[in-house]
């Protein structure tokens, strides 16, 4: 094909030369099946570029302290609760992956006094409590409360919004609207976009670039598509993985 394609895939990070270095699982998958469709026709970004959860100076950390009035403190606290609390969780729901969780993100690199004394004091407004060794030891129980803290007013599990889940918000509306400037950076340059998002992106992404999500596709939506040479229309995916095709139809 000679179509022009940026493909933003969601997780890795950038290096110092502007390539987009550690996906894996189905994002990798994705990323190598148009690679050897399109070849070098095909750009590669991510939707992570700015949100480099492993350094306090990354930008999205600027703008969650912006939007939230959070300190920095706080804004750490935020983020180190948000990814350990998802990453903590196995396939089955249960807190059984938070030695791996915090291994990648210990507690001494993120939390302060003040963004334990923050946490802890969020988790009493909504009706839960850290066990007291908390973060010294963290417990099964601790990850579920981070988990909720973040997502339980999105999941409507009873738990109340509160600085840390508004926090959460933040950090996606900011990936979110990095993948509407690369979708429209793209298009502006005469290229097609390919974009990946989880299920709780794809609204979200479809409303910035005000576009509507259509049809589902198969569990092996992407094998299909390149098999077919690509869709003319913009589909999406249901649960987990969605897809965004945008900048018109493909030969």
């Amino acid at each position: 094909p000679n179509e022009k394609v940026t493909f933003v895939a969601e997780g890795g990070w950038v290096n110092d030369a502007g390539e987009v270095q550690g996906l894996d699982g189905e994002q990798k998958e994705i990323a190598q099946g148009l690679v050897d469709y399109f070849g070098k026709n095909l750009e590669i970004t991510t939707m992570e570029e700015n949100a480099d959860v492993y350094s306090n100076e990354s930008p999205v950390y600027k703008h969650i302290e912006k939007q939230g009035n959070l300190s920095q403190g706080q804004s750490k606290a935020a983020i180190w609760s948000n990814m350990v609390g998802q990453n903590s969780m196995d396939e089955n729901g249960k807190w059984t992956k938070g030695k791996e969780a915090l291994d990648d993100m210990p507690s001494t690199d993120y939390l302060d006094p003040e963004g334990v004394e923050w946490l802890v004091g969020e988790a009493e407004k909504a009706g839960m409590k850290f066990s007291d060794d908390f973060p010294n030891a963290v417990s099964e129980e601790d990850f579920e409360v981070m988990y909720k803290l973040n997502y339980g007013p999105t999941d409507k599990d009873g738990t109340p919004e509160t600085q840390v889940s508004r926090a959460q918000g933040h950090y996606n509306q900011f990936r979110q609207k990095t993948v509407a400037n690369k979708i429209n950076k793209a298009e502006s340059g005469g290229r097609k976009a390919i974009v990946t998002p989880g299920e709780d992106h794809a609204e979200p992404i479809a409303n910035l670039l005000d576009k509507p999500k259509q049809e589902a596709l198969t569990k092996d939506w992407w094998k299909d598509l390149l098999q077919e040479k690509i869709v003319t229309k913009t589909q999406l995916k249901p649960r987990r993985k969605e897809l965004l095709l945008m900048g018109g139809a493909y030969g």
